[in-house]
């Protein structure tokens, strides 16, 4: 119900949610402004864009474009009515997940490159260790992404319990 503290809080004290709530305010401030710069930097670095909140806008106007667009973008996606918030939430981990072997086995081949890592190159020991564990984890996601996408929002089984 809303305006109701989690129950789970209940045994820290009556204000505990009080802090909860300040805690998951300041994350979503964090994260609302940090996940868009970095990704605007990434992404303006790798096309070869100067980049930099140390800039003016005249000298790196691409890099502060995207940083505006995705702020705007993530704000208005938030405010449409009826968006199933939880939904996206998960199928955007699960898709994270997914996606991890795409980009982990190119970087492991790339850190294992003396010419390019130079004396940071990786043992042969640590590469086997890292690469072991992608299979079975990347298993386990392609396993649970039909089960996450299958309409497991919290807000839809709260409806069902009702009816």
């Amino acid at each position: 119900m809303p305006g109701r503290p989690p129950l789970g809080l209940k045994p820290f004290g009556q204000y505990a949610f009080l802090l909860f709530s300040a805690g998951l305010f300041n994350a979503s401030i964090f994260s609302a402004s940090i996940l868009p710069l970095s990704t605007a930097y990434s992404v303006c670095e790798g096309l070869g864009f100067e980049t930099g909140v140390d800039k003016r806008l005249r000298e790196a106007p691409i890099f502060y474009l995207l940083y505006t667009l995705l702020i705007v973008a993530g704000a208005g996606v938030v405010l449409l009515p009826h968006f199933p918030l939880v939904k996206m939430i998960l199928l955007s981990q699960v898709l994270n997940g997914v996606l991890l072997p795409f980009v982990l086995i190119p970087m492991i081949l790339l850190i294992n490159r003396k010419d390019l890592m130079g004396e940071w190159v990786t043992r042969a020991g640590s590469t086997w260790s890292r690469g072991s564990r992608l299979p079975s984890s990347s298993a386990s996601r392609w396993r649970l992404a039909p089960t996450r996408s299958e309409g497991c929002c919290i807000n839809d089984r709260s409806r069902d319990h009702r009816e």
